[in-house]
């Protein structure tokens, strides 16, 4: 069997897949949460208790398990979080449609050539990105200042298999990562201020980590299936609806709609209001996204404050 964990923006989902890729009967569970909004624009997480809902999923699914040789997890791509010296929660998990950093955004605009960073990583200067959001942070008020940043999948990571990597999948819809030199992009952690070794480990996913204790005991069935790291919920998507080269275009509605395209990685920037991120090393995923039925994509830039949030949050 293989377990799917995925780890969504409302809710997270664990089922169980038999060797033909069929659900197994009682193997599935989903555990709903919801985000914390403010009237500046803000949408925050509890990484904690995204934590426990998914491994509560997990707890659910386990009478079901049979032989289970692998554990693939996805998550939400650009969430941001920052993380203590031992690996816990030093910050909220702020989310893609967080809209407080609209005013970095335009400042990055005005510093950077927006078009080159485009080519470089896929991403524009935009309030769903972690360069804002970093920047917002670093001018904010708070005195916290996190030993490293990364996302949920890397939560997760630290604490169940206690080895926290970051997925090329996950990197590339940062905005902080080189997509070609498949690295951290030198221009754009010198334009937030962050240095390379406060950020997690760049991982593929050929990567197949292990579980450790208390986790080993309390998921026995788990103990020898390998743990692939997180990818990207919409690469994940476009996998799972057989959608794996250019020839098919996966469409998702939920709670923002997409449309994506999977590619052997092209060097040239998307079309402007697109993005690109990618799947694994090898292969890209190009695409466009609306945030709750809008008429812009996310992937639009921040012109103001009030066009960042129209984007970004669909309203």
């Amino acid at each position: 069997m293989i377990l799917a964990l995925d780890i969504g923006s409302s809710s997270a989902r664990a089922t169980l897949y038999d060797d033909a890729g069929a659900p197994v009967p009682g193997g599935s569970r989903q555990v709903e949460y919801h985000a914390r909004v403010t009237a500046d624009g803000g949408v925050e997480h509890d990484a904690q208790r995204l934590l426990e809902a998914a491994a509560s999923c997990i707890d659910a699914v386990l009478p079901a398990a049979r032989d289970v040789a692998a554990v693939g997890i996805s998550t939400f791509w650009h969430g941001l979080l920052g993380f203590d010296g031992a690996g816990r929660p030093a910050t909220p998990l702020y989310m893609y449609s967080d809209t407080r950093s609209a005013g970095e955004a335009e400042a990055l605009g005005r510093r950077l050539d927006e078009a080159a960073v485009r080519v470089r990583t896929g991403c524009p200067l935009h309030t769903s990105y972690w360069p804002a959001k970093l920047r917002w942070l670093a001018a904010g008020p708070s005195t916290v200042r996190p030993a490293r940043w990364g996302s949920i999948g890397e939560l997760l990571a630290a604490e169940w298999l206690g080895r926290a990597v970051t997925s090329i999948s996950m990197a590339s819809a940062t905005g902080l990562f080189d997509q070609e030199r498949q690295g951290w992009d030198p221009e754009m952690l010198d334009a937030v201020g962050l240095d390379e070794r406060r950020l997690f480990p760049l991982a593929d996913l050929d990567e197949g980590l292990t579980l450790r204790e208390p986790w080993a005991s309390r998921w026995a069935e788990l103990k020898g299936a390998a743990w692939y790291p997180a990818i990207g919920d919409g690469a994940a998507g476009s996998v799972g609806s057989g959608c794996t080269d250019r020839t098919r275009v996966a469409i998702n509605v939920g709670t923002s709609s997409a449309m994506r395209l999977v590619t052997d990685g092209p060097r040239a920037a998307p079309p402007w209001g697109l993005w690109r991120y990618r799947l694994d090393a090898r292969r890209s995923v190009a695409g466009g996204s609306l945030s709750e039925g809008a008429t812009c994509t996310r992937g639009a830039p921040a012109r103001s404050t009030s066009a960042s949030r129209t984007r970004s949050s669909g309203r």
